[in-house]
């Protein structure tokens, strides 16, 4: 069935969720699995704004920021597949919007599935901010599977 899996994680618990679920369905089917966290790109305003407060290399330091909080978010990856006994290749991509990061990933590495957390949003909050998960389904050639939070309805 699925040969090779990509599980979508940000750093929250639904994504977590979501891990601990797609890799659970990897060991079932024997499939591979290729972790991605995707930081955006850094923005022109902040940037401005943070040089006028005075910040010498306002770029710098926001690409080593996002450097660390994508290895935190892949140290908690690895104690949950730790908890379940498997491993994956974890890859961050960086400066980019993240379903872009999340599809363009997946068919760089071969995956035959993208599973990924929804942060559940609905009503007028989805339709202003719009949906990683939501543009992942839109944006994908291939199957994706979305956790879904209990809370959202």
């Amino acid at each position: 069935m699925y040969k090779k899996i990509l599980i979508a994680i940000d750093g929250s618990e639904l994504s977590f969720t979501a891990l601990r679920n797609g890799l659970k369905l990897a060991q079932i089917l024997g499939a591979d699995v290729v972790v991605v966290t995707v930081t955006e790109k850094w923005s022109a305003l902040e940037v401005a704004a943070q040089v006028r407060c005075g910040e010498n290399h306002p770029i710098e330091q926001y690409e080593e920021a996002a450097r660390e909080a994508a290895s935190n978010i892949a140290e908690q990856g690895k104690n949950v597949a730790d908890e379940l006994n498997t491993d994956f290749r974890f890859i961050h991509v960086a400066d980019q919007h993240p379903a872009m990061g999340i599809v363009s990933l997946a068919k760089e590495q071969g995956c035959d599935l993208i599973v990924m957390g929804s942060h559940g949003r609905s009503g007028l909050e989805k339709v202003l901010l719009g949906s990683v998960a939501q543009n992942v389904l839109t944006l994908s050639p291939i199957p994706v599977l979305v956790e879904k939070s209990a809370t959202s309805e």
